[in-house]
C-alpha cells in the first residue's frame, strides 16, 4: 500500500514536468515552422491595416508633414510626366507612392498602404534572417518585441518613407547573408536593393561600406571578386540617378 501511495504522489509530482516539457515541445515545433515569419506578418499585416483605417484618417504633425509638403508635390509631378530632382532624396519613394495611387486614388492612404505593406515585409525577412544567422528562438522572440514596439507601429502607419527604406536595408542584407555559400545571384540582388535604398534616402549609402567590411572579416580570400560584383550592381542603380542630378550642373 505504501509504495501505491508513493507512486501516487510521483506521478502527481511529476505531472506539471510533464506539461512544460509538453508545452515545450509545441513551442520548438511552432518556431521551428518553415513560414512562420510570413505568417507573423501576414497577421501584422491585417491587423494594422484594420486599425489605420479605422483610426488613422487624417495625417499627423509628424513625419507625415514631408510627406504632403514633398512626397505628395513630386509623386503628383511623376504620374504628369516630370520626374523632380530633390537635393535631399532619391526618387524611387515619390515614384512608388504615384504607382500605388493610380490603383488606390488617394495619395494619404497610398502611403499608409506602402508603410504598411513595407513593414509587414520587413518583419518577415527580419524574422528569417535572424533564424538564419542564430537560432528559431532568437528570431521569434526579437520580432515579436519589434512588432510590439509603439514607435514601429507608429511608423508603419504613417505615411513616410521609414518603412519604406528600412524594407531596402534589410533585404539588402537579407539577400546578402541567406545562402551558406557564396551566391552570385543572390549578392546580385543585394546590390540592386542596396542601390535602390540609395534612391529613397542617400543616407542608404552606408550599406555599400557595411557589405565590403562584413566580407573582408569573413571571406577575405574572396574579397575582391564578391564586393567588385556587389558594387557593380549598386552603382548602376545609384548612378543612373546621380549622372541625373548632376547634368543641370
Amino acid at each position: 500500500m505504501a509504495h501505491k501511495k508513493k507512486s501516487k504522489n510521483s506521478n502527481k509530482n511529476n505531472a506539471p514536468i510533464k506539461q512544460i516539457s509538453s508545452l515545450q515541445e509545441s513551442f520548438n515545433k511552432t518556431i521551428e515552422y518553415r513560414h512562420l515569419g510570413w505568417v507573423i506578418a501576414l497577421v501584422y499585416f491585417i491587423v494594422l491595416l484594420i486599425v489605420s483605417l479605422l483610426y488613422h484618417k487624417v495625417g499627423d504633425y509628424g513625419v507625415e508633414t514631408d510627406f504632403f509638403w514633398g512626397y505628395v508635390p513630386d509623386a503628383k509631378s511623376f504620374i504628369s510626366g516630370d520626374l523632380k530632382i530633390d537635393p535631399f532624396r532619391g526618387p524611387l519613394y515619390p515614384i512608388t507612392l504615384g504607382l500605388v495611387n493610380i490603383i488606390i486614388s488617394e495619395y494619404f492612404y497610398s502611403g499608409v498602404l506602402i508603410g504598411i505593406i513595407s513593414a509587414s515585409l520587413l518583419i518577415a525577412l527580419s524574422f528569417n534572417l535572424i533564424r538564419k544567422i542564430f537560432s528559431p528562438a532568437a528570431a521569434f522572440f526579437t520580432v515579436l518585441i519589434v512588432a510590439a514596439n509603439p514607435v514601429f507601429v507608429q511608423y508603419t502607419y504613417s505615411a513616410g518613407t521609414d518603412m519604406f527604406f528600412n524594407l531596402l536595408a534589410v533585404a539588402t542584407l537579407y539577400f546578402f547573408f541567406k545562402d551558406e555559400k557564396l551566391n552570385y545571384k543572390s549578392l546580385t540582388f543585394a546590390g540592386i536593393i542596396g542601390g535602390l535604398s540609395y534612391l529613397t534616402r542617400y543616407n542608404g549609402v552606408f550599406l555599400l561600406g557595411f557589405v565590403f567590411i562584413i566580407f573582408f572579416i569573413n571571406y577575405w580570400r574572396p574579397f575582391f571578386t564578391v564586393t567588385s560584383r556587389h558594387y557593380v550592381f549598386y552603382s548602376k542603380v545609384r548612378n543612373r540617378w546621380l549622372f541625373r542630378t548632376l547634368r543641370p550642373f
